[in-house]
């Protein structure tokens, strides 16, 4: 059934209550533009037809709702809909026809009916009587503002109905005012004696004020906005309840008032009776009550939300676009360009997207679930802490890092409101290096305070705590100043380290998130619960290596290396001899001295010598035990232990006798050779050459030297003699997971098997979800891992990866090596600096390729989807890139394995396609949305390493065994 038949079918439902009909004569009238379409609760409300027209004899206007019935009692009068009193369900879409005999002309109106919430000067409203139960069992919750400390709140009770010419008794009574000094009194009878219950604190006046009373057959509770409440248990068992009647709920006053000192004066915003909210508009309203508007005074939703009178604890609510949420639409949503940031934050920008991840997530679009991490690291423009609002504010104590910049950044901002223009707020902020507190109240000046200079990069404790009528600032225990104010209340959350995107604060407040570490967060002396917060966005692990140290710092090869210095138990003090050095032209190794001292030490170990063939070194201390220290690399990668054969003139075998160092960051930014790679370069015979994989030496057959580097062509040597290349790899050091490779007479480079390496493959590496790849290696996967079983179901591989080379395959499946003809594929690739997305399947090739180019050394999250013939590619938060393949075929029928990374004998494999194995790292590859570990997954691969800077930071243990 069409759209028109619908409401056709409706408006014949509706016909004998919404027809208006023209008189036999011409009347001609005007429909006029829209009336107000905002109502209240109980007003009646007057709906016209939107537009103009003229109507003729026969003719008609039909009014629909278009979820239910039209309201009882409406009527149509000359073409407008009257509703006699609007009710909160009679809210919706409601049409209008105008019936032509060609062509009827619809208009739609929408009908939005806010709450009443009533101004009371001392005429109370009157809400139905309580049932027995409720009487008995007393619950009210009742949200106020005013300006008087006086004034009756509520009063109901129950009178005995046995003898109708006797005076009635109240047998059961409740009744709740502000008192002189601005408590709260409760005063109840429930068969037992007038008693009376007080709250311990005043209201605050000109604020919302939530009182909540319960009184049931075991105790009193009276409660005051939030804070301690009062409790009495009852003394004497409740009496059976007699017979007799409930009279009405009066809010605002008495049935009967006794003097006008009685009256209150202000607004009630809301009434809970029994957990249930009573709409006001519904009750018995007398003349003198006036209608509170708070959506008039001034924009209390931000964000272009629909500001609407409600009854809650604050008289008000924002309706939000879909780009916002919160109570005041004040936070961003979790999506944007059709995309979902899952409980993150989605920023649109423009032709872009990015997902601000809360704690404990992580991902393109927050969706891995990862551990808070210790300490707190604030790296991004967009991180920051948002803990949930205090009833107010007592204290604040941090203790953080800043990185060592001159930039003005936020350490802690609240407000009574959100917004720019809110009148109250206090904020610290980093600026100048000085830690500067900031507080705003109305009617005053801004006022500062700044502690002295620090120094870049420095250990800052800071602590603002409300002493009296004073802000009191201490800075590394040293008290700086103190601003006077009395206690601050926020209406925000305390927003830590940042602001969240999205959210405007007054231009004096800095708006720079903090960068650095934050070890620890007191609030009102508590610590802050980082698994309960309001939200927060983009932390991430601390990298405590980037700031100075006084502490247990170690200099190896002029690269600084944090440590944890553990304290030892000596009996016996020997002192270290001066270690002799020889010096070489030849690359040399330079090894921390472990000594028991806080303070940084910076030695060198003896220089190997490569020209002879023993080596001169000089033994270290003798010791009983095992010397410990706890290492945590400059940033995310795990430090894996190198073993390095170092051989002595004491040897009789051939057995190396093997220390253990850390890999040391590259120098340069952007250097592709490892980590280990630079280690291994200090202590080759000769220099690695531009192969990711380490070289090994055996002592030379003779005293002849070889020059190497005068026959060598990109790091390949001649063999001098014909048996020289299986001689040099009898005796070598490669091992099981090795095989070697001769170079010359004397040289041969280990190719380690896939998860191992170092100088002799001996070193266990796992892959994980984070490769690197050097131009010769792959990963192979089962082509069980990516089944193409349909043309109607979508396929999605996903990974990221970054690389500075033009050219490389990122992934490709195709047929089984035995098939020499070209057939159906799908890969994913580089060309030219370009992404490119490419599947065969049997028609003609789809071809998608990237604008821009991806060679840029710089991490991208990609993203490709085929369903049948049409694919998809995204590259990053920009939008996707569409394609189709040609013919009319649509399954994919392939069943080669699949290769990451790259491709062995490429051109052939990929019939010409690529002609480049891919060099970089390729990470959290997914097949179908299941993330794949590429070492526990793959069936084979070749010279594939770790991706230091995408696997997680962990703590490794140093050791060296000393004799």
């Amino acid at each position: 059934m069409s759209v028109f038949c619908r409401k056709f079918v409706k408006s014949l439902k509706n016909f004998e209550n919404a027809r208006f009909s023209a008189d036999e004569e011409v009347v001609t009238f005007t429909v006029a533009d829209s009336l107000p379409v905002v109502y209240t609760v109980g007003d009646p409300a007057y709906l016209s037809c939107v537009g103009k027209t003229e109507t003729k004899p026969n003719q008609t206007v039909i009014w629909t709702k278009d979820e239910g019935d039209l309201p009882t009692g409406s009527r149509v009068d000359k073409g407008v809909l009257m509703l006699p009193s609007v009710h909160r369900n009679d809210e919706g879409s409601y049409t209008c026809e105008i019936v032509k005999e060609v062509d009827p002309v619809f208009s739609t109106v929408d009908l939005q009916v806010d709450d009443y919430v009533p101004i009371i000067n001392g005429d109370p409203i009157e809400l139905p009587p309580l049932t027995d139960e409720e009487i008995v069992n007393f619950d009210i919750e009742i949200t106020l503002n005013s300006s008087d400390s006086k004034g009756i709140l509520f009063e109901t009770k129950r009178i005995n109905s046995g003898d109708f010419l006797a005076q009635p008794v109240d047998t059961i009574h409740h009744e709740a005012k502000i008192s002189d000094h601005g408590t709260i009194v409760y005063e109840f009878d429930v068969g037992n004696g007038r008693q009376i219950v007080e709250t311990t604190n005043p209201i605050n006046p000109n604020e919302w004020n939530v009182v909540k009373i319960k009184n049931d057959k075991n105790q009193v509770t009276i409660q005051l906005n939030g804070e301690t409440a009062t409790i009495r248990q009852h003394s004497n068992p409740l009496p059976s309840l007699s017979l007799g009647v409930n009279r009405p709920v009066f809010i605002g006053g008495r049935h009967e008032p006794t003097s006008e000192a009685d009256d209150f004066n202000g607004i009630i915003a809301q009434v809970l009776l029994s957990g249930q909210n009573v709409g006001l508009g519904e009750a018995r309203i007398p003349p003198s009550v006036v209608k509170y508007n708070a959506c008039a005074s001034r924009n209390l939703c931000l964000n272009g939300a629909k500001c609407r009178n409600t009854n809650n604890h604050q008289g008000f609510s924002c309706e939000c676009s879909s780009k916002f949420h919160g109570e005041y639409c004040q936070w961003r949503s979790n999506s944007c360009h059709e995309e979902n940031c899952n409980t993150g934050i989605c920023l649109d920008n423009e032709e872009s997207w990015q997902c601000v991840c809360p704690l404990g997530t992580s991902g393109l679009r927050c969706e891995e679930k990862i551990d808070i991490p210790q300490p707190l690291g604030f790296t991004s423009d967009t991180s920051f802490l948002a803990v949930r609002k205090p009833v107010k504010f007592e204290s604040i104590k941090m203790k953080l890092r800043p990185t060592a910049d001159s930039d003005e950044h936020i350490l802690m901002y609240f407000a009574s409101e959100y917004g720019a223009s809110t009148k109250q707020y206090a904020s610290l902020s980093l600026i100048d290096q000085q830690v500067v507190l900031t507080v705003n109240k109305p009617n005053m000046e801004v006022q500062k305070v700044k502690s002295e200079p620090l120094g870049a990069g420095e250990l800052i404790d800071v602590a603002v705590r409300q002493t009296g009528s004073a802000l009191v600032m201490t800075v590394n225990g040293n008290q700086v100043s103190e601003i006077q104010t009395d206690t601050l209340k926020p209406g925000t959350e305390i927003f830590i380290g940042g602001i969240p995107p999205g959210l405007s604060s007054p231009d004096d407040v800095v708006e720079q998130s903090f960068q650095g570490c934050v070890y620890e967060i007191f609030i009102n002396s508590q610590d802050v619960d980082l698994q309960n917060l309001s939200s927060s966005g983009d932390i991430s692990s601390c990298e405590e290596s980037n700031f100075d140290d006084d502490d247990g710092v170690v200099v190896v090869d002029e690269v600084t290396v944090a440590t944890e210095e553990p304290e030892e138990e000596t009996t016996t003090t020997t002192e270290e001899p001066e270690p002799e050095t020889t010096t070489t032209e030849e690359p040399t190794t330079e090894e921390p001295t472990e000594e028991p001292t806080e303070e940084p030490t910076t030695t060198e170990e003896p220089t190997t010598t490569t020209e002879e063939p023993t080596t001169t070194t000089t033994e270290p201390p003798t010791t009983t035990e095992e010397v410990y220290h706890f290492y945590e690399t400059s940033r995310d990668s795990d430090p894996l232990e190198i073993e390095i054969p170092v051989e002595t003139t004491t040897t009789t075998t051939e057995e190396p006798e093997t220390a253990r160092i850390l890999p040391t960051d590259s120098v340069e930014e952007g250097n592709d050779v490892s980590d280990e790679e630079d280690e291994i370069a200090h202590v080759s015979t000769v220099a690695p050459d531009t192969d990711d994989y380490s070289e090994g030496t055996l002592p030379p057959d003779s005293g002849e030297e070889v020059e190497v580097e005068d026959s060598c062509v990109d790091g390949v040597c001649p063999m001098t003699t014909t048996d020289a290349p299986n001689n040099i790899c009898i005796n070598s050091t490669c091992g099981m997971n090795g095989q070697c490779v001769p170079r010359n007479k004397t040289h041969y480079t280990c190719e380690c098997k896939l998860y191992y390496d170092g100088p002799t493959c001996s070193l266990f590496k796992p892959i994980e979800h984070a490769a690197r790849f050097d131009g010769d290696a792959f990963i192979e996967l089962s082509s069980d891992e990516f089944p193409h079983l349909t043309s109607e179901k979508d396929e999605i591989v996903a990974f990221k990866f970054k690389t500075e080379q033009p050219n490389g395959v990122l992934l490709w499946q195709g047929q089984r090596p035995t098939v020499t003809q070209m057939e159906d594929y799908i890969s994913v690739g580089i060309v030219n600096g370009h992404l490119h997305f490419s599947y065969e399947l049997g028609g003609g090739a789809a071809h998608l390729i990237s604008e821009d180019r991806v060679d840029d050394g710089k991490e991208h999250s990609v993203r490709f989807e085929r369903k049948g013939r049409e694919g998809q590619m995204k590259i990053d938060n920009y939008r996707e890139i569409n394609g189709r393949s040609t013919g009319i075929l649509a399954m994919l029928n392939v069943d080669g394995n699949i290769f990451v990374g790259g491709v062995p004998e490429i051109s052939k494999a990929t019939g010409g396609l690529f002609s480049n194995n891919f060099v970089g790292c390729i990470a959290d590859v997914e097949l179908n949305g299941v993330k794949l570990d590429l070492m526990a997954t793959a069936i084979d691969g070749k010279n594939v390493k770790p991706c230091d800077e995408w696997m997680h930071r962990k703590r490794w243990l140093y050791r060296r065994r000393m004799r």
